[in-house]
């Protein structure tokens, strides 16, 4: 009887979805942005705290950590969902307002990554 392959939740198969992420961080890493060699961020905030005290909040620099659990992107501007310890948030990203260099890497971030945002 023939093995079936292992698929993931969008119908890809598990192999070819592992070959990819694997390529993404050999692509890290030859640009010297080694995931695995960038463990640390520090963050001030919790998600929590940011909805609590969101008025409050306004112009002061934020910073958050956690897993990307959603990404959408729309051309110039991407929403994203960030789980923290405290909760979710989503997170708006706009290339006019990163610059382009960044938002291409956010671009490049995949469900499931830990990443690390800052904002206002």
């Amino acid at each position: 009887m023939a093995e079936e392959k292992k698929q993931g939740a969008a119908g890809q198969n598990i192999g070819d979805i592992l070959k990819i992420r694997r390529d993404k961080l050999s692509v890290l890493q030859e640009a010297g942005q080694d995931p695995f060699q960038r463990t640390r961020f520090e963050f001030n905030c919790t998600t929590a705290r940011v909805r609590a005290e969101f008025d409050a909040l306004e112009n002061t620099q934020v910073r958050l950590a956690g897993r990307m659990m959603s990404k959408r992107v729309m051309g110039r501007a991407s929403f994203a969902d960030l789980r923290g310890t405290t909760g979710n948030i989503q997170l708006y990203v706009r290339r006019d307002d990163v610059g382009v260099e960044e938002y291409q890497a956010c671009k490049k971030c995949d469900i499931g990554d830990s990443i690390g945002v800052r904002g206002c």
